[in-house]
């Protein structure tokens, strides 16, 4: 009574493949005990030599291995057999609703084999096929103390040669619901903007930032400009004296951290009494004109220095000033214009200076035309967003059809299909009937004539999704688009709003 299959692995690279030929039948669970494999695939096994087989028998994952509830998945498949690895014999096919559990197959006299083959079609629940055990006896084996699945009674005059019917193994689909990858990708794709948010609101929030950004510099006494051809010249004067090279510039205070700048009190985050700010050498501050203010402050100028003195700075608060000043040379550099107090200021964070010339930006739209006119444009982008995003949106849930009638037509009528292109005489090439297989679209109305089944269902969008992995691709890109169309209308929508 040996089990001619016991210690053997397949031809094929399966994993844990020993796990389907150790004899062990009871201990097996979700994830251990079994050989697995993407199906559609060939579990093949050499038994070293040609034998006589009596009976087959193989237990296919039913979530029965430590007394559980049997799972109700399908698994579809052709067991054959041949005695030189080329010829195949077919000795059983699964009917289109498929099995799960212990297969036994009996043989009323035996066959000669030496190689053993199980074409592993489909998976009900998802895109692998789980052999718990494999067995091939010349005798009877042991009785098997559990529920037997299938057991089928072979009589060799009714062995027939197995077409090469490698077009079945190709028609790639899963019973797997669509909703279950749907929300896998939107689980992923929350993930990443989780951590982009994170990154932004949470990371960031540890350290107090001061974003300082000079946002429109200008010279007042245009004479000292060389390259400036104007006849008219401006005289200006401050308590009394007369000034040369005097500039203006718009600067702004932000707290750009996410949290608040405590100023005064026992749990202020700043190290003196003050932010301040050291102007470089060759400017002299003389005067300011504050333009807005987020919070209460005082701001105090010297020759030499800025300082801004306040009890609470919120995050997001800004505070924009006129600076007047003066510079002991015709021209300056921006970027050497104010920079941080030498001593650290902040217990946590750092204070960060920009450049924001508006004389050097270019002129885009929004700023040439009227506020009204960008109102309205703003609102017409915002609108053909919308209608894209519910384009998208409509053509996502037609994907999703056209995906289940396509699994439900594979289900019910796959095998009778390609029996049916086999034996009927289209008058095609080889090549011609092949692809007809795989893509049952291509058959025209009258070459469905005779077909028993069910014929292909009409699809609405003129796609191919012959398995699992394109179905997603096409999926992830079109949520890729929705997510980014998506910003691209916060964007409108906060701009309009800021007008």
């Amino acid at each position: 009574m040996a089990n001619l299959a016991y210690g053997l692995k397949p031809l094929e690279d399966w994993n844990r493949p020993e796990d389907a030929t150790n004899g062990k039948v009871t201990e097996y669970t979700g994830n251990k005990g079994f050989a697995y494999n993407i199906w559609p695939c060939t579990y093949t096994l050499d038994l070293k030599g040609s034998e006589k087989v009596k009976f087959i028998r193989f237990l296919l994952w039913d979530g029965l291995g430590r007394g559980n509830i049997r799972d109700n998945r399908r698994y579809q498949y052709i067991l054959k057999s041949s005695t030189d690895g080329h010829n195949w014999f077919e000795l059983f096919t699964t009917s289109n609703e498929g099995t799960n559990g212990w297969q036994v197959f009996k043989i009323n006299k035996y066959i000669d084999a030496r190689f053993v083959r199980l074409d592993a079609i489909s998976n009900s629940s998802n895109g692998e096929f789980h052999i718990v055990e494999f067995e091939v006896h010349n005798e009877k084996p042991p009785i098997i103390r559990t529920e037997i699945r299938t057991s089928i009674s072979i009589k060799t005059n009714t062995i027939q040669k197995a077409s090469e019917d490698k077009e079945i193994l190709e028609l790639k689909h899963t019973k797997t619901n669509i909703w279950t990858w749907i929300k896998r990708l939107a689980i992923l794709i929350g993930i990443i903007a989780s951590g982009i948010i994170i990154n932004k609101e949470l990371i960031i929030s540890d350290n107090t930032q001061i974003k300082c950004e000079y946002s429109y510099i200008e010279n007042l006494t245009k004479e000292n400009l060389k390259d400036d051809n104007s006849k008219i010249e401006s005289v200006f004067y401050f308590q009394g004296e007369e000034i040369k090279n005097l500039w203006r510039g718009q600067i702004r205070f932000i707290n750009s951290s996410n949290k608040t700048i405590l100023g005064e009190g026992i749990n202020k985050n700043i190290m003196n009494d003050s932010i301040c700010f050291e102007v470089s050498n060759g400017f002299h501050m003389i005067d300011k004109d504050l333009i807005s203010s987020d919070f209460t402050h005082y701001l105090n100028i010297n020759d030499n220095y800025i300082s801004i003195h306040f009890s609470q700075w919120r995050k997001g608060e800004i505070l924009e000033y006129y600076l007047y000043f003066t510079t002991d040379s015709m021209r300056f550099d921006p970027e050497s214009f104010l920079s941080e107090f030498k001593k650290r200021q902040l217990e946590e964070g750092n204070i960060i200076f920009l450049i924001n010339d508006k004389s050097k930006q270019k002129k885009t739209i929004d700023k040439i035309l009227p506020t009204n006119l960008v109102y309205i444009s703003n609102v017409l982008i915002l609108l053909i967003l919308l209608l894209i995003f519910v384009g998208q949106i409509i053509g996502v849930l037609y994907i999703i059809r056209d995906y289940n009638k396509w699994l439900k037509w594979l289900k019910n009528n796959r095998l009778e299909y390609v029996k049916f292109i086999k034996t009927k005489n289209l008058g095609y090439t080889e090549s011609k009937i092949s692809q007809i297989i795989k893509n049952p679209n291509t058959l025209s109305s009258k070459d469905w004539e005779g077909f028993i089944g069910e014929k292909f269902p009409k699809l609405n969008l003129n796609v191919r999704i012959s398995n699992i992995i394109e179905f997603l691709v096409a999926m992830a890109i079109m949520i890729i688009v929705i997510f980014l169309t998506l910003l691209q209308a916060t964007e409108v929508i906060l701009t309009t709003i800021s007008l």
